[in-house]
């Protein structure tokens, strides 16, 4: 009676490979030394790059798919309205400077004023990637108010996941803090 092990070859180590017969020395091997296998760390990395992609395509069809975003003029958000304000539009003007000066990774880029109003160009910089959207402030005089509205537009992608609302509000929101401070 034959053992079990007499017909099988000795199996190879992944570690130390048994060297090659002297018969198969000079044959090129395009066989890899040792078999694929999946490890736990190429599973795990292979799950969280899956997820990933799945959070930015979900990221992706959350928001609407606009970059150019203005207060009362886009149906996407209908809470963006203009601002009135009773103070002249000179005061209003200096407070809408100070909010941009106050906030950060906001610069004011130059100011233009005319018979029509005053109108403010300033800069956003996103904290990680760096990219930049402009940010347009319109202040006109319409009878005894200062209407104040705001446009923000992403200079890179065809949509920017929310990032042009969320200047909008919180310039607004430091406008209005700025018009509640004594003096103004």
């Amino acid at each position: 009676m034959r053992s079990a092990s007499a017909g099988r070859r000795p199996r190879r180590s992944l570690l130390c490979p048994s060297p090659p017969s002297p018969a198969r020395s000079s044959a090129v091997s395009i066989r890899p030394s040792f078999p694929w296998r999946w490890s736990l760390v190429t599973r795990s990395t292979a799950a969280l790059g899956g997820v990933a992609v799945a959070g930015l395509v979900a990221a992706c069809l959350a928001w609407p798919r606009i970059n150019d975003v203005e207060t009362g003029h886009t149906p996407e958000y209908p809470d963006l309205q203009p601002r009135a304000y009773s103070a002249g539009q000179d005061k209003v003007t200096a407070a809408a400077k100070a909010a941009i000066g106050r906030l950060p990774r906001w610069t004011l880029v130059g100011a233009i004023s005319g018979t029509r109003g005053t109108d403010l160009q300033a800069e956003y910089v996103l904290p990680i990637l760096l990219l930049k959207d402009d940010v347009t402030v319109r202040l006109r005089r319409q009878g005894g108010h200062t209407q104040v509205s705001v446009r923000s537009r992403s200079r890179t992608f065809p949509w920017d996941f929310g990032q042009n609302a969320r200047n909008i509000r919180e310039l607004l929101a430091e406008l209005d803090r700025q018009m509640e401070r004594p003096g103004r």
